[in-house]
C-alpha cells in the first residue's frame, strides 16, 4: 500500500485537499467549441440557458430589503469563463 495513502499517520477526521476540476475541464470544453465556431465568447447566455433572460443582480440593502438591479449588459460566456 502507498505510504502516502495509509490511514496509520492520520487521526480522524482528517482533513484533506480535494481540488475541483470541473472547471478547468468545462472551460477548455467550451474554449475547443469556441475554436470550432460553435459559439462566440460575447453572445448573451440567454441564447442558450432562457433562465437568464430577465437577470438580475444584488446590489445591497439590510434587514430584508434587498435591492436588485439589472445589470448594465447581458451575461456573456466570455464573462462566465473570467470568473474562473
Amino acid at each position: 500500500m502507498n505510504e502516502s495513502l495509509s490511514t496509520s499517520d492520520h487521526t480522524f477526521p482528517a482533513i484533506f485537499r480535494i481540488y475541483s476540476m470541473t472547471k478547468p475541464i468545462t472551460s477548455v470544453a467550451q474554449m475547443m467549441l469556441h475554436e470550432e465556431g460553435q459559439f462566440q465568447l460575447y453572445d448573451p447566455s440567454h441564447w442558450y440557458l432562457s433562465e437568464f433572460k430577465d437577470v438580475q443582480v444584488y446590489v445591497g440593502g439590510d434587514n430584508g430589503d434587498e435591492k436588485l438591479v439589472t445589470p448594465p449588459g447581458a451575461i456573456s460566456k466570455g464573462k462566465w469563463l473570467s470568473c474562473l
